[in-house]
């Protein structure tokens, strides 16, 4: 983006006597230049907490298709298949949660630097942005993940 911007003929903005005019000009190159070097895609956020193994999501997966099939057709198995799994499940994830968190603990202490990637891994962070702020959402949003990661940490440190 910098090496667009540096190369883009700004002479015609120079030129310009209007200053509405010159900021229209101005507000359009930029937004040219945003259009050729910003993603085009929006990364996707993660479904699933970080914490639940293949085997709990895939059956989270089937646990939809047989409440889906359940309420389409009415069956009493695919009812009692649906209990089932809701409560094979819940005792996944109940197990799996205090098993991440001490996975987490015992890797920060042989290695500090990971607390930096359990951060990551519970606030779903990335390197690459998935959308673009304004200025104001940008902080706003940083105040507040500052707040949920503050919280994070201090769970992890009294659990």
């Amino acid at each position: 983006m910098y090496e667009i911007m540096s190369t883009n003929d700004w002479s015609d903005i120079y030129q310009c006597m209007d200053p509405n005019a010159a900021t229209e000009m101005l507000q359009q190159s930029l937004y040219r230049i945003f259009e050729r070097t910003e993603p085009k895609k929006i990364i996707p956020t993660r479904r699933f907490p970080p914490w639940y193994s293949l085997d709990t999501i895939n059956k989270i997966k089937e646990k939809e298709r047989v409440h889906k099939n359940s309420k389409r057709y009415g069956d009493e198995a695919s009812r009692t298949r649906f209990d089932s799994l809701r409560r094979t499940i819940k005792t996944q994830a109940d197990n799996e949660y205090p098993n991440f968190i001490l996975a987490a603990k015992s890797n920060i202490l042989s290695d500090p630097s990971q607390l930096w990637n359990f951060i990551h891994s519970i606030k779903g962070i990335s390197r690459l942005p998935g959308t673009y702020h304004t200025i104001a959402n940008a902080a706003a949003d940083g105040l507040r993940r500052y707040d949920e990661v503050e919280n994070a940490v201090w769970w992890l440190l009294v659990v």
